[in-house]
């Protein structure tokens, strides 16, 4: 599981996805992202569900863990 925690200003959308690029090339299928109370989750189950490999639950500001993982299930 690749783990992250922000501290400071909101991370960008930018800067969670290289986050998140970074835990896929490392291999990790759990990614879990927090700044502050703010959390994403992210996983990928070995089983194609009806949206993709790839699940996320959370939000850190506006940035939406179901939108990452529909468009990390795209690629």
């Amino acid at each position: 599981m690749y783990t992250h925690e922000f501290t400071g200003r909101c991370p960008s959308l930018a800067q969670i996805k290289a986050h998140v690029k970074k835990a896929v090339a490392a291999g990790h299928n759990k990614i879990e992202l927090r700044w502050g109370e703010n959390w994403i989750e992210l996983e990928k189950r070995e089983h194609n569900g009806f949206f993709g490999p790839w699940f996320g639950w959370g939000w850190i500001r506006h940035v939406g863990a179901d939108d990452i993982a529909r468009e990390m299930s795209r690629c």
